[in-house]
């Protein structure tokens, strides 16, 4: 009967597999921007008669307006001059630009990061957390050496067979404890480490597939608006940019205070390690507790440093349209919204990272009221 089944499931996925691959294609899908792949659908007749048939409302023909006006110029200047106002003397000082405050030792000059949970020298969380863990560490161990006692006392007022094995287990489970102890920030040090392999690597695919010259969200935007000389892009002083540029100076704020909230829970949970693999020795779920919590914030900045692409390339990808396809009105029309979707991007990453950590069934790091 299950080989029956077997064969029925084999036939057919062949036959699915056989109707895909006959499926003619008619024409060539239109090239993607960035990246490219090959649609089965884009450029069909099915797929020609299906998009940009409804007609909403009546359009009028689009005319040529050239630059943006003076008011617009005037207003987009004042927001990006304000903008940068708070990166020269706020952010700059405190180091609360979005690409130092993620990258944190991967950025280059930076020595000693302020925002996240390390075990290096300079860290102040990890100097705090390491002072503590010691001290915690060392109770662990007499506490230990305690119920060691007990259980050989135990055990040697109930000479039994189930005893003896129960002994034995404890045993076992305070050996592996002790050693956990003993390298436990070992253990943590080596995994912070491959979290920056993994956003050097998420860099360099950034660097390598996008064209994309920086992973500062202001720095970037800031070019959008100024231009940049050394590498010959040319700015649009409009509303939209300065209005942009503006806001993503407060995006390293927002992002800022989220990591030291992190940073501290980071340093409160190295804390406690030692108190919970004791009492790990009584209830394994209070283990898998503290692991759940503090891996993926560990975890965090890769998160958000793929996170954080979406808005920028999308940047790239309306600025290449626009300039492409659009003139005049649509355009500054489109340079309007897109702006405005960015600034809903880059303030929904954090609620969208949260999600990605609740799909892989990680305690996400709540710092605001559920429902905001």
């Amino acid at each position: 009967m299950k080989k029956c089944r077997a064969i029925k499931r084999g036939l057919f996925l062949f036959i699915m597999l056989f109707f895909i691959l006959s499926v003619p294609i008619k024409a060539k899908a239109e090239t993607q921007v960035i990246s490219s792949y090959g649609s089965w659908i884009q450029g069909t007749n099915a797929y020609n008669r299906v998009y940009g048939k409804v007609d909403s409302q009546d359009h009028t023909s689009i005319e040529e307006i050239g630059d943006p006006n003076w008011f617009d110029v005037l207003l987009g200047s004042a927001l990006a001059y304000l903008g940068d106002f708070i990166d020269y003397w706020i952010a700059g000082p405190f180091h609360m630009q979005t690409d130092e405050i993620i990258l944190g030792r991967l950025t280059e000059g930076v020595t000693m990061n302020m925002y996240a949970f390390e075990l290096v020298a300079k860290n102040p969380y990890g100097l705090t957390g390491a002072a503590f863990y010691k001290v915690f560490r060392n109770m662990a161990y007499m506490l230990l050496g305690i119920v060691f006692i007990a259980i050989l006392i135990k055990t040697a007022i109930d000479q039994t067979p189930r005893a003896l094995s129960n002994m034995k287990n404890d045993i076992y489970a305070m050996v592996i404890i002790a050693i956990v102890l003993a390298i436990a920030p070992q253990l943590i040090d080596i995994m912070l480490f491959l979290k920056d392999l993994i956003m050097t690597m998420i860099l360099g695919i950034v660097y390598g597939s996008t064209k994309i010259d920086t992973v500062s969200i202001t720095a970037y935007f800031r070019e959008m608006f100024f231009g940049n000389a050394d590498t010959g892009v040319e700015g649009t002083k409009s509303l939209a940019n300065g209005f942009l540029y503006l806001t993503s100076t407060f995006i390293g704020l927002r992002y800022g205070i989220n990591y030291i909230k992190i940073a501290l829970k980071q340093t409160a949970l190295f804390i406690i390690l030692p108190i919970v693999l004791l009492l790990a020795i009584f209830n394994k779920n209070i283990m898998r507790g503290w692991s759940r919590r503090f891996i993926p914030n560990s975890f965090i900045p890769a998160i958000d440093l793929g996170l954080l692409m979406i808005p920028v390339v999308y940047a790239k990808v309306t600025s290449l349209y626009m300039s492409n396809t659009l003139a005049g009105t649509a355009a500054a029309d489109y340079d309007l919204l897109s702006g405005i979707i960015q600034i809903i991007m880059m303030f929904s990453l954090i609620p969208i990272r949260e999600m990605v950590l609740e799909v892989f069934d990680a305690i996400p790091d709540r710092t605001r009221p559920q429902g905001g």
